[in-house]
């Protein structure tokens, strides 16, 4: 059996494409459009790992949230921006990938739920 993956992101398509690729690893996609709905998953799910949009820095807020409710759940942050990456491994993020994403983008987001199924 998979894992459970939430996938925070607002954009309908891409929230559905993520969650497709999450599939193709063997595990499950829970997928929400806004940080309180990601919040009430955690809360009652096992949450293995989070892919969470973060163009509007709502994303920030959900990382620093989890840290002081006491959850351990690594992050991978995806952004139309530019971001500072050691900025973003401060906040809890593994990494940033930049939307869209393209066919390097989708392999890094399958590599990084490969690590997580070996160490978690």
């Amino acid at each position: 059996m998979g894992k459970n993956i939430l996938i925070i992101e607002p954009d309908d398509i891409t929230r559905v494409l993520l969650a497709k690729e999450v599939e193709q690893t063997n595990n499950i996609p829970l997928g929400v459009d806004d940080i309180n709905s990601g919040f009430d998953v955690v809360r009652k799910k096992n949450v293995s790992m989070i892919i969470c949009d973060n163009d509007l820095l709502e994303g920030f807020q959900f990382a620093g949230e989890l840290k002081k409710s006491g959850f351990d759940i690594p992050m991978i942050a995806t952004s139309t921006f530019l971001s500072n990456h050691k900025f973003m491994e401060k906040e809890g993020f593994w990494c940033s990938l930049r939307k869209p994403l393209d066919g390097e983008g989708y392999s890094m987001l399958r590599e990084g739920i490969r690590v997580l199924k070996k160490i978690r």
